[in-house]
């Protein structure tokens, strides 16, 4: 059984950090912030992992978690998190903006050197 209580309170503690975040002046302590809140939505968004009749509510904590991921600039970990949201049943607009955050994670990554992919069917692998 989910705890609906949980979540709603893992992603709103996650919301108030990545607000902190927002306001910090400090680009090395914002980041601290948004690592925080990450932490906070992949543990709420992981909650509803196996949840497919807890759409849109799953696939929009995914794609908030990828978010915050693309904000750490831990491209992988946004594709990881991208993927999973995708592998629900998520509505058709939601879909389609994990996809679009997809490629802004794809180009990130590639544009900060990094070769490596959270695709589906592929192993991680380091350059």
């Amino acid at each position: 059984m989910i705890d609906q209580e949980r979540v709603a309170v893992l992603h709103e503690a996650a919301m108030q950090l990545a607000e902190r975040g927002l306001l910090e002046r400090d680009s090395f302590r914002a980041r601290d912030w948004f690592r925080s809140a990450l932490e906070k939505e992949r543990a709420a968004a992981g909650l509803l992992m196996e949840a497919r009749d807890e759409e849109p509510t799953r696939s929009v904590l995914f794609r908030s978690a990828a978010t915050l991921a693309l904000d750490c600039n831990d491209y992988v970990e946004a594709e990881r998190l991208i993927e999973q949201g995708l592998a629900g049943a998520p509505p058709a607009e939601i879909a389609g903006e994990l996809k679009d955050l997809r490629r802004r994670a794809r180009s990130k990554r590639r544009a900060a050197g990094e070769a490596r992919s959270a695709e589906p069917g592929r192993k991680l692998r380091t350059a």
